[in-house]
């Protein structure tokens, strides 16, 4: 049942454990101070549509994927039909983003919403929202997971013990300043954030000093994890993550002794989480069980310690290769929530038990990225993208979860919401690859996208910018700014070399180095029936494909072209092989990508031609990966494309696609 709490019931039935540190003198007077949120009111403004600000928003360009950046902007279509103003009589402070679940505001909600809201500045002040939260700290520190919007009180389900969330403002105040550059939050934060790490410390906190929740309170709700844990590695992790951004929130606003005494925390719970809950022999985090034993459960909250910055960089290789296990968590849709291989996974999702969700997915991409993951943090991030695309396609709409093996959405629909993190913050940063820090007055651009792509009217805290590549020519890449101000731009295309630009206001163009050819292998399942594959923009589908051979009518070449992922060619059992795709007419082409069955060509070129007579090679290897391989060639025109096999994999005497998809511009 549902119940409204008084902070007299609260406080004798949460407190379960009082096993925290007193805070130092200097830190409990920073948590002592006044809650100036208290005091405040609501000033009423007017809440902005999408039409009115979509011309000012963040404009990405993809000319290889533009069903993403379709995707891009129905996430902020449904972005603003949930902003809302204050109830009259509730207490709250500010306009804010809605979590559009149902009628209470939640807390973690908002915080992953705000990590993509935030580029909405300044159409919408989105950090905003979390001023409601502060405005209903308790006295003693504790802020409610649920709260009620029309009436501004605490909200309970399944009881009280349920209601604390993940603590992750700090965090999303901190990443808010790297956008915005604009820290005059922090002085009136930084109390509200030590008081409520002081709370948890009193309150969730072990007797061994790691943190529990619940399902329903950590989010996960059915989580099978949750029947037995007593020690939640996700909980004491986020825990370690809030002090180490209070910290860095600290050292902007001088308070040193603030600042080192939460480093001091970091360090701490880093230590417990990495001694009591690394397994050293499979190389994962577990939960631990009462007797402190591991669960021994594979969930994707096994990830958070990378996030929170106390895994080792050996830790963070193992942790990536679990994640790039196809019988774990590497499924068509990723990142599921239990492993693959775990007693009660779903492969249709349903919740907790399988399904992909927007929090946990920006969670593993974002730690990946923090341990230098780049191209594993982009993967998971363009097969996350091309499901919710191919989902949008069928139904129009996006969803609060997705199932790991289908192209199926679940739970609430129009969920933007947490899930508009991926559609906006994760095409951005991930697959543009753009960083901004706006308090260095600095943009970083990680490219890899083949084709024209960039962004136009990002807005890093004063500064208004426009950034576009060009296709690769002859292993160079031109990229065009326009800025209203000077800046730095920090520019790397392919080869890991990194070129900083001081660009004056008005339009310049810079030139990187870029690889013109390059075979990326990504970790895949074998597609069958019930699963499908991830392909980028295919002008080959459906189009007339012939073979130098096929094993039987049902292995035809066709097949490579019909976009099902479930049906393959097959050539007979003998070598070279080729393949050749008609596409009725000359295209501008700008690579092709090869999702192989187990009989994979180890060595291979591919070759272009305008009438089929006359070839020109544009790529061959010999030391094909087989799986998924994307080969970028720089941009050329051709009516037909085919690819030569000249080596089967040394343990098939043929050789057999899946899909062979032609990337056109």
């Amino acid at each position: 049942m549902m119940v409204l709490l008084s902070t007299l019931f609260l406080v004798a039935t949460v407190r379960q454990d009082q096993s925290g540190a007193a805070l130092p003198a200097a830190v409990q007077a920073v948590a002592d101070r006044p809650n100036v949120y208290k005091t405040r009111t609501y000033v009423p403004q007017a809440l902005p549509t999408f039409a009115e600000v979509k011309s000012k928003l963040p404009e990405p360009i993809i000319s290889i994927h533009p069903e993403w950046v379709d995707l891009y902007w129905k996430a902020w279509d449904l972005a603003f039909q949930h902003l809302k103003q204050p109830e009259p009589g509730s207490g709250f402070v500010s306009n804010f983003i809605d979590p559009a679940f149902n009628a209470n505001t939640f807390q973690w909600d908002t915080c992953f919403m705000l990590q993509f809201a935030h580029y909405a500045e300044p159409s919408f002040h989105a950090i905003g929202s979390l001023d409601n939260f502060y405005a209903k700290q308790h006295a003693d520190g504790y802020i409610c997971r649920e709260i009620s919007r029309k009436t501004g009180e605490d909200f309970a389900f399944g009881g009280v013990i349920n209601t604390i969330n993940p603590p992750l403002f700090s965090w999303v105040e901190w990443q808010n300043y790297l956008l915005t550059g604009d820290k005059s939050r922090f002085k009136d934060v930084l109390p509200r954030l030590v008081k409520y790490y002081q709370w948890l410390s009193e309150n969730r906190r072990r007797p061994d000093g790691l943190y529990w929740n619940t399902g329903l309170g950590a989010g996960e709700d059915d989580l099978i994890r949750n029947e037995s844990t007593y020690a939640w590695v996700d909980m004491t992790a986020q825990q370690a993550q809030n002090a180490y951004c209070i910290s860095l929130i600290a050292k902007e606003l001088n308070e040193k002794e603030t600042e080192e005494f939460f480093l001091k925390e970091l360090n701490t719970l880093g230590s417990l989480i990495n001694a009591k809950m690394w397994d050293a022999k499979s190389g994962f985090y577990y939960d631990l069980k009462k007797d402190g034993s591991p669960t021994g459960i594979k969930t994707v909250l096994g990830f958070w310690p990378l996030l929170a910055h106390v895994a080792t960089l050996k830790q963070a290789s193992q942790l990536v290769q679990h994640l790039l296990n196809p019988d774990e968590f590497m499924r068509p849709n990723v990142v599921p929530a239990l492993a693959a291989n775990e007693p009660g996974y779903t492969p249709d999702g349903q919740y907790w038990n399988g399904a992909v969700w927007a929090p946990t997915n920006f969670m593993v991409v974002k730690g990946l990225q923090e341990y230098g993951f780049e191209d594993q943090a982009e993967e998971i991030s363009a097969r996350y993208l091309a499901n919710m695309s191919r989902v949008l396609s069928e139904t129009h709409t996006i969803w609060e979860n997705y199932a790991p093996e289908f192209a199926m959405g679940h739970g609430v629909k129009d969920m933007v919401g947490w899930s508009g993190i991926g559609p906006i913050s994760l095409l951005i940063e991930n697959i543009l690859g753009i960083r901004t820090s706006a308090a260095k007055n600095e943009v970083s651009w990680r490219i890899r996208l083949l084709g024209k792509n960039g962004i136009k009217n990002l807005t890093v805290g004063k500064l208004h910018v426009s950034l576009m590549a060009s296709t690769v020519v002859f292993d160079k890449r031109r990229v065009d700014v326009t800025c209203d101000a000077p800046f730095k731009l920090n520019l790397e295309g392919g080869t890991d070399k990194i070129s900083t630009f001081m660009v004056p206001k008005g339009t310049s163009s810079y030139s990187v180095d870029a690889p013109s050819a390059f075979t990326m292998s990504y970790p895949t399942v074998t597609p069958s029936s019930t699963q499908f594959v991830i392909n980028p923009h295919d002008i080959a589908l459906h189009k007339t494909a012939t073979a130098t051979s096929e094993q039987g009518q049902d292995l035809s070449a066709s097949n490579a072209v019909d976009g099902s992922g479930t049906t393959r060619w097959s050539s007979s059992e003998t070598i070279p092989q080729s393949l050749t795709v008609d596409l009725g007419g000359s295209h501008r082409v700008a690579g092709v990508s090869l999702s192989w069955e187990a009989a994979f060509a180890r060595s291979y070129t591919i070759e272009i031609s305008q009438d089929g007579i006359v070839w020109n090679k544009v790529f061959g290897t010999t030391a094909g990966k087989g799986r998924i391989e994307q080969i970028p060639i720089p941009e050329v025109r051709a009516r037909f494309v085919r690819i030569n096999c000249l080596s089967t994999d040394g343990l098939h005497k043929n050789v057999s696609l899946y899909e062979f998809q032609v990337i056109g511009l």
